[in-house]
C-alpha cells in the first residue's frame, strides 16, 4: 500500500468512527427535547464516554435540539445510546433519533453552526451554544484532535457566514411582519415564543409593537423565561409545557 492509499484508508477509518445522535425540532416534539435537558452535562459526558469506550464526546443541547457527537475506538453502540436517551426521556425515543456517521455527521454540525438547521434560519445564538458545548467537553476531558478540530471549524464557518450583519439583524422583524400579514394582524392574538437567546429577544422586541392578547415565552431555564416575561409583559413556561400549549396559540416563533 502506497502513502496515498494508506492516508485514504486512515481517513476512512476515522470517518467511520465519528457519530452524531440528534433529536431536534425537525424530528421530535419540543416537549421531548425539554425532557432531555441536562443539569450536569459533564457528568453525562463522563458516563457516556465510559459506556461507549469513546475517545472523544461532545453534547450539544439547546431549546431545539439534543445531540451527542462521539469519536469511538470501535463501532458505536447505537442501541445503548437510544436506550439511554429513552431512559432520560421516560419513554421510547427510537423513532425520533437521527443517527449520522462520518461525513454526514460532520456536515450536520457545520449546518447547525451556520444556522441552517435552526427554527429561525441564520440566528446567532447557536454559534455561542456550539462554542459552549466545546468548552464543556474540554472541561470534562472528552476532547481530542478529531472533534475539537471539527467543532472549531464549524464555529469559524458559523461566524464567516454571518459577517453580513445587515442581512441578519432584520430576521426577527421579518418573521413578525410575515406573521402579522398572514394572520391579518397580531393584535388580540395569543403568541408563543420559544427560546431566550438573541433571536428570541429580537422577536419579543418586534412583538412589543403590537397589542397581543397573550404572550408566552418558553425555555429551558425558568429564571430566564420569567425575566423576559417580566420585561415584555408575558408569561414564562418551561419547554416541557410547550406541547399542550401548541393547540391553544395563534402563532409560534
Amino acid at each position: 500500500m502506497d502513502t496515498g492509499e494508506y492516508q485514504s484508508s486512515l481517513i476512512n477509518i476515522i470517518l467511520n468512527r465519528i457519530y452524531c445522535f440528534s433529536i431536534n425540532h425537525k424530528t421530535a416534539p419540543l416537549s421531548l427535547i425539554g425532557r432531555l435537558q441536562l443539569t450536569n452535562i459533564k457528568e453525562e459526558i463522563h458516563l457516556l464516554k465510559e459506556k461507549l469506550n469513546a475517545k472523544e464526546l461532545i453534547i450539544l443541547q439547546t431549546c431545539n435540539r439534543f445531540e451527542i457527537y462521539c469519536y469511538t475506538n470501535e463501532k458505536c453502540d447505537t442501541e445503548y445510546i437510544i436506550s439511554h436517551l429513552s431512559w432520560l426521556a421516560g419513554y421510547d425515543v427510537k423513532k425520533y433519533v437521527n443517527v449520522m456517521i462520518g461525513y454526514e455527521a460532520i456536515e450536520h454540525i457545520f449546518r447547525v453552526a451556520s444556522g441552517l438547521e435552526s427554527l429561525m434560519i441564520g440566528e446567532w445564538e447557536i454559534v455561542d451554544q456550539v462554542k459552549e458545548s466545546l468548552k464543556i467537553a474540554g472541561q470534562a476531558g472528552s476532547l481530542g484532535k478529531v472533534l475539537n478540530t471539527i467543532f472549531k471549524k464549524a464555529v469559524e464557518l458559523g461566524i464567516e457566514v454571518r459577517k453580513d450583519e445587515k442581512t441578519l439583524i432584520g430576521i426577527p422583524d421579518l418573521a413578525v411582519d410575515f406573521a402579522n400579514k398572514s394572520l391579518k394582524g397580531l393584535d388580540d392574538k395569543k403568541v408563543l415564543v420559544i427560546g431566550t437567546g438573541k433571536a428570541a429577544k429580537g422577536i419579543l422586541k418586534a412583538i412589543s409593537n403590537f397589542k397581543v392578547r397573550t404572550l408566552i415565552i418558553a425555555g429551558r431555564s425558568i429564571e430566564k423565561v420569567n425575566a423576559l416575561a417580566s420585561e415584555f409583559n408575558g408569561r414564562g413556561v418551561l419547554l416541557s409545557d410547550v406541547l399542550h400549549l401548541l393547540e391553544t396559540v395563534d402563532v409560534v416563533f
